[in-house]
């Protein structure tokens, strides 16, 4: 924290009753949080569970901030779109029904790569041992200071539960890239079936 900021809060907790204020918001953040994350929940199951179906696709709806997009066919434990720690959107697969280095290496191939142009950017790969196969995090525009690059989902708590079908919408407007293309839908699926185990 800069001292401007240090003074600005000095001088805003200058009783005993605002500081306790403070400290009781501080203990119950997490209270606050997973209130404003079962409302988001509620806006992603509405829409993907009744609005957004597409044929062929399944959704299922973890927790609060973790949810799955995949292939009907090949079950919950595929290759797959996943939304995590409500702020990773990633293509995945499960080591222990998937083939992860066929999956990888097909990745890798000018037929296979384009399945990432569904996200904006790629903030991360997976090595040969993460299930992760690439990701994208906190790349979300509310017109807040952490657009396209929240840190956390700390920082996107107050969205989830203030702007839920905004956020929603950004969520679908990237996995719908995946979901609703025929052809990356079909290369999705081949992948689906090259890396069974």
């Amino acid at each position: 924290m800069n001292q401007d900021l240090l003074k600005q809060a000095i001088n805003l907790f200058d009783t005993d009753e605002k500081w306790n204020s403070l400290l009781e918001l501080i203990y119950n953040k997490e209270h606050l949080k997973n209130y404003y994350w079962n409302i988001f929940q509620s806006v992603m199951n509405e829409k993907f569970a009744k609005d957004d179906l597409v044929e062929g696709w399944s959704y299922w709806s973890e927790n609060p901030k973790q949810y799955r997009w995949f292939l009907t066919e090949f079950g919950r434990e595929s290759c797959y779109i996943l939304f995590s720690e409500g702020r990773h959107i990633t293509l995945w697969a499960n080591s222990h029904h998937c083939n992860l280095d066929i999956i990888k290496n097909s990745l890798n191939s000018e037929k296979y790569s384009v399945l990432s142009n569904f996200l904006d950017r790629i903030d991360l790969v997976g090595n040969h041992t993460q299930w992760e196969l690439f990701r994208e995090s906190g790349n979300f525009k509310f017109g807040s200071s952490f657009d396209h690059y929240f840190p956390n989902d700390d920082r996107l708590s107050w969205f989830a539960g203030n702007r839920a079908t905004e956020f929603v919408n950004q969520i679908s407007e990237k996995i719908n890239r995946l979901r609703k293309d025929p052809t990356m839908t079909a290369l999705l699926k081949e992948i689906n079936v090259l890396g069974k185990l």
